[in-house]
C-alpha cells in the first residue's frame, strides 16, 4: 500500500510540474499599442483597441536626445493621428518580448496639418538586425494614414526601435503597435518557385531558416469581396478588393458563400489548412470564379512589386461552389505563366474547409508579379473552373548585420526565472525523495540475491553480456526467475537526476 501511495504520489508531482512549463499557445494579450506624442491613452473605437499614451507606467522606454510633440490643427481620420513624436536626432524606442517569437511590428504615419510640414520628413527607420525603412520619403502620407507593417523573429528580452532623420531632417511616428503572432503563421521552412524553369517540378528548398529575414507587407487582396478593415480581421490586417490587379476580369465572376467555413486547424497546426490567424472567415466566404469552365478560361492577376526581389506569396482557397455530388474542384496554379501546382489535389480536403499555398517567389525585371488559376480541362467534369480566395505578397527583408547582444540579458534574472527555479529545485527533491522510498520498500520485501554477468550469444542482437541473475522464485510473485532487488545507490540517483534536470 505505501508503494502504491509513493507511485500516487509521484505522478501527481510529475503532473504537477507540467504547470511550470508556460503553455505555447497564442496569447493575443502579449501586445503593445502605443501612442506617439500623446500624454494620455487613446482608443480607437472601431476597435475598441486602447493605444497607451507616453506617461503610461506600461509605456516603453524611449531615449529621445531631441525630440518634440506636434498636435493636429485640423481633423484627422482617427483620434490616433491627432498627434506626432518628432525625432530631430536619432532616437529609440525598448520593447520587452518573449525571446525567440515572431511579431508583427507596425508603424502608423500620418502628416496633418500642423506648423512643422510633416510630409518633408525623411528618414530610416531599423531594428536589430534590420533596416525596415530606409531613406523613407513621408510626402505620401497627406491624404490618408500610412500603415507599414513587418513580421520578424525577434531573439532577444529587449527589442528596440531607432529613427534616424537625414542630415536637415527629422522622423516621426504617430502610432507604433508590437505583438507576438502565433506559431507557424510563417514558416521556418519555405518552398522556392523557379519560374524560369519550363519542365519538371519548379518547387524546391528555399530556406530551413526562413525567420532569420524580415517580411514587409506588400499586399493583401480579398478576392471576389470588398474590403476587410483592421477591426474585421484576427490580426488587425487590412485586406484590399481585387478588382484593380485582375488583367482579364471578363473570364471571371464574384462568388459568396452564406453558410459556415468549415475549420479542422487550430493556432499551432502546421498543416496547410487554414486557422483562424492565417485568414478570416470573410475571405474564405467570396471569390473569383470562372464565368465559364468549359472552355477553360483563365483568371490572371498582377499586383506591383519590387524588381528582382524575393517575395513571400501566400494563396489563399476554400471550395464553396461545389457540392457533394460533384466533389472537390480540381485546377492548376501558374505564376509567371509557369506552372507550380495542383490546386485542391489533397484527400483529406473538403468543401468549404478553407487552405492556403505559400512559397517563395523572385520577381522579374517587369515591376509585376504574375499570378493565375487555369481550369484542368483534363478532368471529365461537367463544367471545369478555377477560383481564388485570397491574396498575400511580402518582401523578404535579408539581415543588415549581425544582432547585437543585450548585456542585461546575461546580469539580470527575471522573477519568473528565480521562482521557476525553486518550484522546480523543489520538486526535484521531492521526486528524489519519494524514488528513495519506494527504492526503499522493494528492497525490505524482496531478498537481494547475488548476480553475475552470463554471456548471451551476440547473434541474438544488442551488447554481448547482459548483467542477470539465477534467483529462485519469489513466493507470490507472478514473474519467476527475476531479481526485482535493485540496487541504486542514492548518490549516484541524485547525481544523475541532477543531470536530468539541468538538461531542462
Amino acid at each position: 500500500m505505501a508503494i502504491q501511495h509513493s507511485i500516487i504520489l509521484l505522478a501527481f508531482l510529475i503532473q504537477f510540474s507540467s504547470l511550470y512549463f508556460p503553455s505555447l499557445g497564442y496569447d493575443e494579450q502579449d501586445i503593445y499599442f502605443i501612442s506617439c506624442g500623446s500624454d494620455s491613452n487613446v482608443t480607437v473605437t472601431e476597435s475598441n483597441k486602447v493605444y497607451i499614451g507616453e506617461s503610461n507606467p506600461n509605456y516603453p522606454k524611449t531615449s529621445f536626445s531631441k525630440s518634440s510633440i506636434e498636435t493636429s490643427q485640423s481633423s484627422v481620420p482617427s483620434p490616433l493621428y491627432q498627434t506626432a513624436r518628432i525625432f530631430h536626432s536619432e532616437s529609440l524606442y525598448e520593447f520587452k518580448t518573449v525571446p525567440n517569437n515572431t511579431y508583427m511590428v507596425r508603424f502608423h504615419f500620418f502628416s496633418f496639418s500642423s506648423p512643422l510640414n510633416l510630409s518633408t520628413a525623411k528618414f530610416t527607420v531599423s531594428v536589430p538586425g534590420f533596416i525596415l525603412l530606409q531613406n523613407f520619403d513621408a510626402k505620401n502620407t497627406t491624404n490618408s494614414p500610412l500603415v507599414k507593417e513587418y513580421y520578424l523573429k525577434i531573439i532577444r528580452k529587449k527589442f528596440k526601435i531607432t529613427f534616424t532623420p537625414q542630415k536637415a531632417s527629422f522622423a516621426f511616428a504617430n502610432a507604433i503597435e508590437l505583438f507576438m503572432l502565433p506559431v507557424h503563421l510563417i514558416p521556418d521552412s519555405i518552398a522556392l518557385f523557379h519560374y524560369k524553369e519550363s519542365t519538371g517540378r519548379n518547387l524546391s528548398t528555399y530556406s530551413n531558416d526562413f525567420l532569420s529575414r524580415s517580411l514587409e507587407t506588400n499586399l493583401r487582396l480579398n478576392v471576389g469581396g470588398g474590403i476587410v478593415n483592421r477591426e474585421t480581421d484576427t490580426l488587425s490586417r487590412e485586406w484590399l478588393p481585387d478588382d484593380r490587379y485582375i488583367t482579364d476580369p471578363q473570364n471571371a465572376k464574384n462568388g459568396s458563400f452564406e453558410g459556415d467555413i468549415k475549420r479542422t486547424a487550430n493556432d499551432e497546426s502546421v498543416d496547410s489548412n487554414s486557422n483562424k490567424y492565417i485568414g478570416p472567415d470573410i475571405v474564405y466566404k467570396t471569390a473569383k470564379v470562372s464565368v465559364n469552365g468549359s472552355i477553360g478560361l483563365n483568371i490572371s492577376w498582377s499586383v506591383p512589386v519590387e524588381k528582382n526581389i524575393d517575395h513571400f506569396l501566400m494563396l489563399h482557397f476554400c471550395d464553396i461552389f461545389s457540392d457533394q455530388q460533384t466533389g472537390l474542384t480540381t485546377f492548376i496554379l501558374f505564376v509567371y505563366d509557369s506552372y507550380v501546382i495542383n490546386v485542391n489535389d489533397n484527400q483529406s480536403l473538403s468543401l468549404q474547409m478553407p487552405y492556403y499555398y505559400d512559397f517563395v517567389v523572385r520577381s522579374d525585371s517587369s515591376g509585376l508579379l504574375k499570378v493565375s488559376v487555369v481550369p484542368n480541362t483534363s478532368v471529365e467534369v461537367a463544367r471545369p473552373n478555377a477560383f481564388l480566395n485570397g491574396l498575400e505578397l511580402m518582401k523578404v527583408i535579408e539581415s543588415s548585420g549581425p544582432i547585437p547582444n543585450d548585456d542585461s540579458d546575461s546580469r539580470k534574472i527575471s522573477l519568473p526565472v528565480v521562482v521557476g527555479s525553486v518550484i522546480g529545485g523543489l520538486l526535484l527533491v521531492s521526486m528524489v525523495v519519494v524514488l528513495f522510498l519506494w527504492i526503499s520498500k522493494i528492497r525490505k520485501q524482496r531478498p537481494v540475491e547475488k548476480s553475475e554477468w552470463l554471456p548471451i550469444p551476440a547473434a541474438r542482437g544488442g551488447s554481448s553480456h547482459s548483467r542477470l541473475t539465477d534467483a529462485t522464485t519469489i513466493q507470490g510473485s507472478p514473474l519467476p526467475n527475476i531479481n526485482l532487488g535493485l540496487k541504486i545507490p542514492l548518490l549516484d540517483l541524485l547525481k544523475r537526476l541532477t543531470n536530468f534536470y539541468l538538461k531542462l
